[in-house]
């Protein structure tokens, strides 16, 4: 992550805002997918050959008829220059394709101008992750209690025992 973006995160963590870090994208396949953030608990979907904003401060979970996708949000975030900023929101483009690949897009150079292909930096096009398996970690909301018990005797239950009485 470039220093910049870093102390932006850090700036506005400390003067109580959350910047909007989103991907605008693109769904280059023939399905229709839908976007789930798990922590935000929201989701949305897009149309084939269309595309949308999607929040990448958490994970992402990407739904399509032949399977789920998931991607940490520590992979999603692209390098500070394939973002534009207005205000405290700032974006990047992608495009998705049928296998799950997400491909980092050049901002647009002006106003109605498309995001255009470029050449990939270190870490994307990003690949899917197997989905970890969220139901067996604890949560604030399910904690278990893990009790460990260590059988102790007193010599004089032990002695008991030994001569049958």
């Amino acid at each position: 992550m470039n220093a910049r973006l870093l102390l932006l995160f850090l700036t506005t963590l400390l003067s109580g805002c959350v910047p909007g870090l989103v991907l605008n994208l693109y769904n280059a396949t023939e399905e229709t997918l839908t976007i789930t953030n798990p922590q935000l608990r929201s989701s949305s979907s897009i149309q084939p050959h269309a595309a949308a904003d999607i929040h990448i401060t958490d994970d992402v979970l990407i739904h399509s008829p032949r399977g789920s996708w998931f991607y940490a949000q520590s992979s999603t975030v692209p390098p500070t220059p394939f973002f534009q900023q207005h205000g405290m929101r700032w974006r990047a483009f992608g495009r998705i394709d049928s296998r799950g690949r997400i491909f980092v897009l050049a901002p647009p150079s002006s106003e109605g101008a498309a995001p255009h292909e470029v050449e990939q930096p270190q870490g994307f096009p990003l690949q899917p992750h197997k989905r970890p398996n969220h139901a067996m970690q604890p949560t604030a909301g399910r904690r278990t209690l893990k009790i460990s018990m260590t059988p102790t005797s007193s010599p004089a239950a032990t002695r008991a025992l030994a001569s049958g009485g």
